[in-house]
């Protein structure tokens, strides 16, 4: 997956963690955690929702994407 970001120029976003502008320095960007991590993942100690980053298949989201692409 990961090899597959870097050739497409796919940046990997955060899951735990939600871009934030501060309004007196708005030419950085910073992250701020969301929660989601320690109140919900955690707990239930499910990460289902997590994109496999080490596995060698690609997501059937990116699979679908690729076959649309080559039909045009």
């Amino acid at each position: 997956m990961r090899k597959y970001n870097e050739k497409k120029g796919i940046e990997p976003k955060p899951y735990y963690f939600d871009e934030w502008r501060n309004p007196d320095d708005p030419e950085l960007i910073y992250y701020r955690y969301n929660g989601k991590y320690f109140e919900e993942d955690r707990k239930k100690r499910d990460w289902s929702r997590l994109p496999d980053i080490f596995g060698e298949a690609l997501p059937p989201e990116v699979i679908e994407f690729e076959s649309q692409n080559k039909k045009k």
